[in-house]
């Protein structure tokens, strides 16, 4: 029992919002069930892969010495990375809206 809702943009619209499922993605997946974790949320997924090249990556810079890469994105890189994160949680947001409408959740 939680005393406030787990997602307030729910609570208050009805409708999922544009990472509704996220969280339960990830559990999925780190019980290894990743077709539930797909259903739940298609960008937990590739978020959750992601974070965890980025830990990789951290831990082998920290334990095994690896060199740090200098990294410099140029504008036009930081604009497509905003513009696919937003698209990336658009389709999210039209995955779960379709999924309420055809399960009646």
């Amino acid at each position: 029992w939680f005393p406030y809702p787990l997602c307030y943009f729910r609570a208050l619209t009805g409708w999922p919002c544009p990472t509704c499922g996220m969280t339960t993605s990830f559990i999925h997946l780190t019980h290894f069930e990743p077709l539930e974790a797909l259903r739940a949320s298609p960008l937990g997924v590739a978020v959750f892969f992601i974070l965890a090249a980025m830990m990789i990556s951290l831990a082998g810079r920290v334990w095994l010495k690896w060199p740090a890469p200098r990294v410099v994105f140029t504008r036009r890189e930081k604009i497509a990375g905003v513009a696919l994160l937003i698209l990336g949680l658009m389709l999210n947001w039209a995955y779960n809206i379709l999924h309420a409408v055809t399960h009646k959740i």
